[in-house]
């Protein structure tokens, strides 16, 4: 599974994995995303950025909630780990629809 958006790169930063620009996609197992579900479910929004605060500002009160949903896919799925990308959706389909236009991908 290809996760994209601030969620996916928000879990693998919190569980330690290399999200730098140039790095390889980390492979994030579907274990992380329960674990770290379970630890920002028992916090107030105050105590998730105190984790860190780069990472979880302006999103220290729905992190809790984003990453319940993505476990919550990936069990339905199926899936024993996710990929991030530093991309988008829309990046994903802008690139497609510029492909299929004849241009490179």
């Amino acid at each position: 599974v290809v996760a994209t958006g601030s969620v996916a790169r928000l879990l693998a930063r919190l569980a330690g994995f290399d999200t730098s620009p140039g790095a390889p996609p980390p492979r994030v197992p579907v274990g992380v995303v329960a674990e770290w579900s379970e630890r920002l479910l028992a916090l107030t929004p105050a105590e998730a950025l105190a984790i860190d605060p780069a990472v979880m500002a302006g999103r220290e009160d729905v992190a809790a909630a984003a990453v319940l949903v993505l476990h919550t896919v990936l069990d339905a799925l199926g899936a024993s780990a996710y990929i991030t990308t530093r991309g988008s959706l829309r990046h994903g389909l802008a690139l497609a629809a510029y492909a299929r236009l004849g241009g490179a991908s």
